[in-house]
């Protein structure tokens, strides 16, 4: 059995949506940036707290970044 098929139905709702809205934008998952590093903030502070309202991000974006 898959992944999707052990999601409940309200998961793989969530699932199909993020999954044609990951279409519609080109293949790159839609964002609300401003949200993003609100949310960043609170993680960073607590970063294994069980409220946090995401995983921080952990990347370090130095001199070895390559830009397209």
């Amino acid at each position: 059995m898959e992944s999707y098929e052990l999601a409940t139905p309200e998961h793989q709702r969530w699932i199909t949506q993020l999954l044609a809205d990951t279409r519609a934008n080109g293949g790159l998952a839609p964002v609300d940036l401003k949200q993003f590093w609100i949310d960043q903030e609170i993680a960073n502070r607590d970063p294994f707290g069980a409220a946090i309202p995401q995983v921080p991000l952990g990347a370090i974006c130095n001199w070895e970044c390559v830009f397209r």
